[in-house]
C-alpha cells in the first residue's frame, strides 16, 4: 500500500471541542461585529466586506478568553435571543458614540460652509451616500488623521475589550446605562460642533458686516460681485491661519470622547 492509500483515523473526541471553539468564536464576534458595522472608520464602505469579516474574526479570536459558554447554558430560545441582542447593543453603542465624534466635525464644517458660501461645493459622500459639502469631508479626513496619530483606533479596541469586564458575557447589568450615555452623546455632538464652528462663523459675520457697511455707503458696488469673492477668499485664508488651532480642537474632541468612553465602558 502506498503512502497515499494509508487511511487517516480521526478521533471523534476532537469534534465536540472544535464545535465549542467555533461557537465561542462566533459569540465573541457578536459584540465586535456590531461595533465594526456601526463605527465610521472601521465600518467604512470603502473597505471591502471580506476585509471587514477577516478583521472581525481576527479580533474576536483574541477576545475569546472573555467568553465563557457556561454563562449561557440552560438558556431557552427567547432568553438566548435577548442575550444576542444585548451583545449587539453593546457593540452598536460603542460604534455610535464613535460616530458622534466624527459627526461633530462634519456638522461644524457644514455650518461654516453654509455661512461662507462654500455650501455650493458639494459632492456625494461615498460613506454615507448623501450629498455633503466638500469642507465636511475635508474636516472628516483631518479628524481621521489626528485620530490615527493619537492611536485612537487602538484605544477604542482596548475599550471594547474592557466592556467584557463592565458588562460580562451573558450579563446585562449596565445596558440601560450604556443606552442613556449613547443618547446623551448627541448633546455633546452639537456642543463640540458649536465650539469648532463659532470662531469661523463669528469672523465671517464681521466680514459680512463690513461688506454691508461698505455697500451701504457706496451703493454703486454690487453686493454679490463685490462681497461674495471677498467672503470666499477670507474663509480660505481663515482656514489656513486657524489650521493649527483646528487641529488642537480636534485633539481635544478625540481625547475627551475617548475619556468618556473609558469612563462608561471601562469601570466596574
Amino acid at each position: 500500500m502506498s503512502d497515499l492509500e494509508i487511511p487517516v483515523n480521526i478521533s471523534s473526541i476532537g469534534f465536540p471541542n472544535a464545535i465549542e471553539w467555533f461557537l465561542t468564536l462566533l459569540l465573541s464576534s457578536l459584540r465586535i461585529g456590531a461595533f465594526f458595522i456601526a463605527a465610521p472608520l472601521y465600518g467604512s464602505m470603502s473597505i471591502p466586506s471580506q476585509v471587514k469579516l477577516v478583521t472581525i474574526l481576527s479580533v474576536a479570536f483574541f477576545f475569546m478568553p472573555n467568553v465563557d459558554l457556561q454563562a449561557i447554558r440552560g438558556f431557552d430560545e427567547s432568553t438566548f435571543i435577548l442575550f444576542i441582542l444585548g451583545e449587539i447593543l453593546i457593540g452598536l453603542a460603542l460604534g455610535l458614540v464613535l460616530t458622534v465624534i466624527f459627526s461633530a466635525a462634519a456638522l461644524a464644517a457644514e455650518v461654516i460652509a453654509a455661512t461662507s458660501g462654500l455650501g455650493f461645493a458639494a459632492q456625494i459622500d461615498p460613506n454615507t451616500t448623501a450629498q455633503s459639502p466638500v469642507l465636511s469631508q475635508f474636516f472628516s479626513l483631518f479628524l481621521i488623521t489626528i485620530f490615527l496619530t493619537l492611536n485612537g483606533h487602538v484605544a477604542v479596541i482596548n475599550i471594547l475589550k474592557n466592556t467584557y469586564e463592565v458588562v460580562p458575557f451573558g450579563g446585562a447589568d449596565r445596558i440601560s446605562e450604556t443606552a442613556e450615555y449613547v443618547f446623551a452623546s448627541g448633546k455633546d455632538m452639537y456642543s463640540w460642533a458649536l465650539k469648532i464652528a463659532l470662531p469661523f462663523v463669528f469672523t465671517i459675520f464681521l466680514i459680512n458686516l463690513t461688506i454691508g457697511i461698505v455697500t451701504r455707503s457706496a451703493p454703486q458696488l454690487n453686493l454679490f460681485s463685490f462681497g461674495f469673492p471677498i467672503t470666499l477668499i477670507s474663509i480660505f485664508i481663515l482656514l489656513y491661519v486657524m489650521a493649527d488651532i483646528l487641529g488642537w480642537s480636534f485633539r481635544d474632541l478625540i481625547t475627551d470622547s475617548l475619556r468618556n468612553l473609558a469612563d462608561i465602558f471601562g469601570r466596574k
